[in-house]
């Protein structure tokens, strides 16, 4: 996943098992989709057996050999299985009510809601004028940050999750 972040616009560019929530006003706005085999569209071109071969169902839509998305960077040897072209989303920035991007991978969103994430990550806001994100110590931003990315990590792995938890928090005001 790529995320551009402009005064004016947030570009996301996703080739899956990434996803970005913008927190804009308090709602959880996601501006990427999760691109899992189980996704309809997705589903479909994957259970084409002339293109994809076989799926498997395995606590998920795998395609062969094993990999859970069906879209990617991937190698040379995954090219007949999944799709290059990335999922391009661009978002309007308003200034006054976006507060924070969440971009992680489908180890947090498989377990955790948007709403719900974005909730964790607000217990690090200060409800001031401001409405930064702080430390609990009280000393930056990037420090609140890393705190409320490590809390949804921690999270995440208490309802289950273990393979490749990465998050980042981003703060836009």
């Amino acid at each position: 996943m790529v995320v551009v972040v402009g005064k004016e616009e947030v570009v996301v560019v996703n080739f899956g098992n990434s996803k970005a929530v913008l927190c804009r006003g308090g709602l959880a706005v996601p501006l990427s989709s999760d691109l899992k085999g189980e996704r309809a569209d997705e589903k479909g071109r994957c259970d084409d057996e002339a293109v994809v071969g076989r799926t498997i169902n395995w606590n998920a839509c795998h395609l062969p050999p094993l990999s859970t998305t069906s879209r990617s960077l991937g190698g040379e040897y995954r090219k007949q299985y999944i799709i290059m072209e990335p999922e391009v989303t661009v978002m309007k920035r308003t200034e006054q009510s976006d507060d924070f991007l969440i971009i992680a991978t489908n180890s947090l969103w498989n377990v955790v809601g948007d709403k719900t994430a974005c909730e964790v990550v607000k217990r690090y806001c200060v409800n001031g004028e401001s409405g930064r994100l702080m430390s609990s110590d009280g000393s930056s931003t990037a420090a609140a940050a890393s705190e409320a990315a490590t809390a949804l990590a921690v999270l995440a792995m208490a309802k289950g999750s273990r393979h490749n938890i990465s998050i980042i928090v981003v703060q836009l005001k």
